[in-house]
């Protein structure tokens, strides 16, 4: 079975479906067949845009007019969203198919190659969000290491993120761990002054241990 999320419409239909849907437009008649292979055309487009605008004529399809059209709405939605990388409403829209049609082959395909597309490109943004952990990390001059369990806790699942939503989260983790080391800090300054003093009344000299940051517990 082909790739689906790869196929792309020709220009000669995309045009042919696009002159019918404006032709009713301008007659303020627009029936759930133009709109729909209309829609069918943008989604397979190779522009973002268009793919946009489609998905916005299926969701109207799907929430205002008949039950006829809401099958394939629900399928054509979760391609548009996957070509459009957003993954977790495509998944969405594939298992709302399936809770009405469970044995239908052709969706149980689509989710197998949307989910295929997370992880290849769940890998490469792992990749992406680990280089800007770093980076982040030596312009603020954390002083402990940055190993890969770090990098996971503070990406957590990139599939549920996007990149903006992943780089977010990451300097939110990296802001709590600044924290934490500043507060470590103070407490340590705190308690080598009070041993300063118990020095200098006792006159025997008693310093705070140095703490080395590459013994941070790996779950921090």
């Amino acid at each position: 079975m082909e790739d689906v999320l790869e196929e792309v419409v020709s220009s000669d239909d995309l045009k042919k479906f696009e002159r019918i849907y404006n032709e009713q437009l301008r007659s303020s008649v627009i029936t759930q067949k133009a709109q729909f292979e209309y829609a069918w055309c943008l989604v397979r487009s190779k522009y973002s845009a268009d793919i946009r605008k489609g998905i916005m004529l299926l969701e109207d399809l799907y929430c205002n007019h008949s039950d006829s059209e809401k099958r394939d709405c629900l399928y054509y939605l979760a391609i548009g969203n996957a070509r459009i990388k957003e993954y977790t409403k495509a998944l969405n829209y594939v298992r709302s198919f399936l809770q009405v049609e469970p044995g239908n082959q052709q969706v149980q395909h689509l989710e197998t190659l949307i989910k295929k597309k997370m992880e290849k490109e769940g890998l490469y943004g792992m990749a992406i969000a680990g280089g800007v952990i770093i980076g982040i990390a030596s312009i603020l001059g954390l002083s402990f290491a940055m190993d890969y369990q770090m990098l996971s806790l503070c990406v957590k699942s990139i599939c549920e993120y996007s990149y903006e939503e992943v780089l977010e989260k990451t300097v939110a983790n990296i802001v709590k761990i600044i924290r934490k080391e500043k507060e470590f800090e103070a407490k340590t300054n705190e308690h080598q002054s009070q041993l300063n003093k118990i020095s200098k009344m006792s006159g025997i000299h008693v310093s705070y241990p140095q703490f080395n940051y590459q013994l941070l517990p790996k779950n921090l």
